[in-house]
């Protein structure tokens, strides 16, 4: 009913907007008529938005999801169990799932029945990979029973979708580069000829929107594996490709590859200070999981296997020392990773580990299934940073073949038959190379701008500038 109200006052609003606009436009008084459609319209469309915004949130957590169920499945829970605990907040999940449990409960209290709930359940459901799982699952009940396997199963697919999607886009970035390179060769070939002008502004503009169209695919798959950067550094990276032009412009290519050196040193600094444990966290959850796993297999539940290896002399041993502590203040293993302030896929992975210690003795089976998750994502992880190193190299070559290609032409100016100014080339240069290796840097680790390494192409441009300039 909430959700109704304000759909209503949603397409009301935009309906007096569209009254409020026509009457300061002293447009005639017939379109007063059109109202009435601008709130039917306003209405469906908010229904839509929304609609498709619940899929996109159900599909995302989806994986997250059914590797939870399959932690609970492995102790001999299933999927009702776990829709109980997410309905009273004793295990945590995305916010979306937590709300599709609490309908799933309450259905089941007026139904009594898990298979018909599950049936209404997804019949409320826009469709999605979850009311295909569901559909799955309520088969397997009327069939072998084995839920886990069939979780199994889809976990294992999921991950596979998730590799493949990863490449894809992937494979998009790489495109990219090819058009980075193209473009900017294409500029300097078209300037060349007589009689032919495009403005500098006209350059900048074609190259921003390239830079913001590649950092948007970047960081779709930096995303895609859970990596985290704050919002407000990615909006600052973002300024800072229309900042490069402008500075550019005012202070000149030196000065503006001396400010790059300074912003990209502090951005490393600040962004160390604000994440750097954070990471060291997420390098070494692996390893504590890895030993996690060795302890419950030889029969140490997870609270006492985390006090166990607080005493080792390892990387992790602070972070098993703090986790301990936290569970013996009473804390439950789903709720305690939502209380750290730590990256997504850390929290992920807490949750994973954590949640269904309260339901089982013996911890290693979920824990196995945790640590397949975890090494898969790293997988994928570490194939995307090998394809990353040639991008890499790619944009170290741009520069100086930009260079070649323009001078060489400059040298064929006096046959009279080229005309080039490479005045404007080194800007174009630094315009394209810089975010060129930001967003390289966004996929190999989830920050662009915060990493030292950006000072490669930086210093690169600087070498070059320096080297034409004698």
């Amino acid at each position: 009913m909430k959700t109704l109200l304000n759909k209503l006052a949603g397409s009301a609003l935009a309906s007096i907007s569209f009254i409020i606009t026509i009457y300061i436009f002293g447009l005639s008084k017939n379109y007063l008529l059109a109202a009435p459609a601008v709130m039917y319209i306003s209405f469906i469309a908010s229904e839509a938005i929304e609609k498709y915004s619940l899929k996109q949130r159900i599909n995302t957590g989806f994986l997250e999801f059914t590797t939870l169920l399959l932690s609970f499945e492995s102790n001999g829970l299933h999927i009702n169990d776990l829709f109980h605990k997410l309905a009273t907040g004793e295990v945590t999940s995305p916010k979306v799932y937590i709300d599709i449990a609490r309908q799933y409960v309450g259905i089941e209290k007026l139904i009594g029945d898990v298979r018909r709930s599950l049936s209404i359940l997804i019949k409320n459901l826009p469709k999605t990979k979850l009311t295909k799982f569901l559909e799955g699952y309520i088969g397997i009940l009327e069939t072998t029973g084995d839920t886990l396997r069939y979780t199994e199963s889809i976990v294992e697919n999921e991950l596979n979708e998730l590799r493949n999607s990863t490449n894809n886009l992937l494979a998009l970035v790489e495109n990219f580069y090819e058009v980075y390179l193209v473009s900017i060769l294409t500029i300097i070939v078209i300037t060349s000829f007589p009689g032919i002008l495009i403005s500098p502004d006209v350059v900048y503009l074609v190259l921003f929107l390239t830079n913001i169209v590649a950092y948007t695919i970047s960081s779709m798959v930096s995303s895609r594996i859970f990596y985290h950067e704050p919002s407000s550094m990615s909006i600052a990276t973002i300024i800072l490709f229309a900042l490069l032009i402008v500075f550019i412009k005012i202070l000149g290519v030196i000065y503006t590859l001396v400010t790059m050196i300074i912003v990209i040193v502090l951005s490393s600094f600040i962004s160390n200070e604000i994440l750097g444990w954070r990471k060291r966290v997420e390098y070494s959850l692996h390893e504590l999981i890895e030993d996690l796993y060795v302890e419950a297999q030889h029969g140490f539940p997870i609270d006492r296997a985390l006090s166990r290896l607080s005493e080792k002399d390892t990387a992790y041993s602070w972070i098993a020392s703090e986790l301990s502590k936290i569970l013996s203040l009473g804390v439950k293993g789903g709720k305690l990773a939502d209380l750290v302030d730590t990256t997504p896929f850390i929290t992920k992975i807490l949750r994973l580990v954590l949640s269904p210690i309260e339901y089982s003795g013996n911890h290693s089976r979920h824990l196995g299934y945790v640590l397949r998750y975890l090494r898969r994502i790293n997988s994928i992880r570490n194939s995307v940073k090998g394809r990353a190193n040639v991008l890499y190299a790619y944009t170290l070559i741009l520069p100086p073949t930009i260079y070649v290609v323009a001078y060489s032409l400059q040298s064929m100016a006096s046959s009279g038959f080229l005309i080039i100014d490479p005045t404007s080339i080194p800007s174009y240069v630094m315009v394209s190379s810089i975010p060129a290796w930001i967003v390289v840097s966004k996929i190999t680790n989830g920050c662009g701008l915060c990493s030292l390494k950006t000072l490669f192409i930086v210093l690169e441009n600087l070498l070059l500038y320096i080297l034409i300039s004698l």
